[in-house]
């Protein structure tokens, strides 16, 4: 197996302290997070640097692999990148490109696997399997049944090295939240997310200490969370944890410590971050990044051990990396 340099970040961090490109503002030379990065570093896949629309996904399994997921920059093909290297893309059985309009995503499946998602440009929620270990997929795209989006869904492997997984979405026609849940082998029905609605798409995350926790965006431009602490069989009511936003807010969490990360970008397409304990009670206030970069995208987060880290898609369609957390 081949390891990428992305792979191993800690040491590039301290080694690598300066970037420069034009899609940056000077900012504050400070962390506001507890390690927190001052720089943001270019992503790579092969030998080019990482481009695309909208938000890169990425997961890693047991194993160590990692596998990343993306909507061409140029194109609105599903593409894929294992460890870092050459990208490419699982076509249709017939020969055709996937085509998304919005970013797919790629959660752990097992403990040598991965399951990655895509919303189709008919509405429809696709998903396959990719088994990095042997090298091999499904063979095709599967549509979740009865189920349906015109946004990104958030998917989340419901404990280390399980073959079961969550899943929440903004329904097609309205902006309710649905969740739904799969078993190993099949969807099981839907259902309401505690009655939330977000006029985009929601983020989750499990946290092994307390459940799954959702974070979206309110119909009043806040951020609100809800959880479960059965992995999704019942929710608890939203409640508003400030902030304002336009884009949908992600959510990541350690499965090493329990704790948690929350992004949103604001009106001057800065992000900011916030971190929760345990049971999502926040350890302070919302923080601005403290480089002053700028999206127009959601910032994706990543969790490697106790270190969270953020991925921005630049202004100049570029992808790139920082450590926003560490415990």
């Amino acid at each position: 197996m081949q390891i990428s340099w992305k792979r191993w970040r800690l040491p590039l961090i301290a080694v690598l302290t300066a970037l420069a490109v034009s899609v940056t503002f000077t900012g504050e030379a400070f962390a506001a997070e507890p390690g927190e990065s001052d720089n943001w570093l270019a992503e790579h896949v092969g030998s080019q640097e990482l481009s695309a629309r909208n938000t890169v996904s990425e997961a890693r399994n047991t194993n160590g692999d990692l596998l990343q997921v993306w909507r061409g920059e140029t194109n609105n093909i599903v593409w894929l990148a294992y460890d870092g290297n050459d990208p490419f893309q699982l076509t249709n059985p017939d020969g055709t490109s996937t085509a998304t309009y919005v970013s797919p995503t790629v959660v752990p499946y097992g403990t040598d696997s991965f399951m990655v998602f895509h919303t189709g440009t008919n509405g429809l929620i696709y998903y396959t399997q990719v088994n990095t270990v042997a090298g091999t997929w499904s063979g095709s795209w599967t549509a979740v049944p009865y189920q349906a989006s015109n946004n990104t869904v958030a998917v989340a492997q419901l404990g280390t090295g399980s073959n079961q997984l969550y899943m929440v979405y903004r329904a097609a026609n309205d902006d309710e939240i649905w969740g739904t849940r799969w078993n190993g082998s099949s969807w099981g029905g839907t259902q309401t997310i505690a009655g939330g609605t977000s006029p985009s798409a929601p983020s989750l995350a499990y946290n092994p200490g307390s459940g799954l926790w959702a974070a979206a965006r309110g119909e009043d431009n806040g951020i609100w969370m809800s959880y479960s602490d059965n992995n999704g069989n019942q929710w608890g009511d939203w409640t508003p944890q400030g902030g304002s936003t336009t884009r949908p807010p992600t959510i990541a969490a350690s499965g090493q410590t329990d704790q948690m990360l929350v992004s949103y970008v604001d009106s001057t397409y800065r992000p900011n971050w916030r971190t929760y304990g345990q049971y999502g009670a926040p350890t302070g206030g919302w923080s601005q990044d403290a480089t002053g970069w700028q999206t127009i995208y959601s910032v994706g987060l990543s969790v490697v051990r106790n270190i969270m880290y953020a991925i921005l898609t630049g202004q100049d369609g570029n992808v790139y990396y920082k450590q926003v957390y560490s415990s």
